[in-house]
């Protein structure tokens, strides 16, 4: 329909098409681009001022959309500790076995490495990096990575850090988890067994049984039993 030796624009308004029989020589647009640089006299040059402008802004939470994974760890304030006591008695082996507790003034902290969704108790806090828990559900903003995040907490060494829905971080001495099957044991009060009898009764003298011969009439004598 159209000549391939020529170009055919097709203008709006019902105008008539601009229809051009032979194209003359073209060739790429950076060919004809032209580029000039100043001179080095009229060139800025950025340098370092002893104080720059403060660009940090506060750290917040927002929801998060994003499925949950590495839930490993809960909080529990003192209304819901005695929850944890009951729930003790249905937890399997696996579970009591992978569980850590941290019994602080802000409450419990349990972590399960297997999974926190055994114990479906407290506040669900996630494992965003070694050491550091966000609340599970929520993000981090600005969004850095959770390095960054970590550096920017200055987590102390030895120490946990769970960041609340609120944006408060708690730190928690990895020294102050315990087992979580020794924390629930409370045993029953035991006494020792008393031997002195068994060694009286062994030092009396032991009694002497003798077999006499009966004879042939072993009842002679012996009134029969009245009716």
């Amino acid at each position: 329909m159209f000549d391939a030796a020529g170009l055919t624009l097709l203008r709006g308004g019902g105008g008539e098409p601009w229809i051009i029989s032979r194209l003359p020589p073209m060739g790429s647009i950076e060919t004809f681009a032209r580029v000039e640089m100043r001179g080095t006299d009229d060139a800025a040059v950025a340098r370092a001022t002893p104080t720059a402008d403060p660009v940090a802004v506060p750290l917040r939470m927002a929801p998060s959309l994003e499925p949950w994974r590495r839930v490993t760890a809960s909080r529990l304030d003192a209304r819901e500790a005695p929850f944890l006591r009951r729930l003790a008695y249905a937890l399997p082996h696996t579970t009591l076995a992978n569980a850590s507790l941290a019994m602080t003034s802000h409450g419990a902290f349990l972590r399960v490495h297997s999974g926190i969704e055994a114990v479906p108790l407290g506040t669900f806090y996630t494992e965003v990096h070694p050491g550091l828990y966000v609340a599970t559900g929520h993000r981090v903003t600005p969004a850095v990575a959770p390095e960054v995040l970590a550096r920017a907490l200055d987590v102390p060494q030895g120490s946990v850090v769970f960041l609340g829905s609120d944006g408060r971080a708690i730190a928690v001495e990895e020294g102050a988890f315990v087992p979580l099957e020794g924390a629930l044991v409370d045993a029953p009060p035991w006494e020792p067994a008393l031997a002195e009898a068994i060694e009286a009764s062994l030092e009396e003298a032991a009694l002497e049984l003798r077999v006499t011969p009966v004879g042939l009439l072993p009842l002679r004598g012996v009134d029969p039993p009245l009716d």
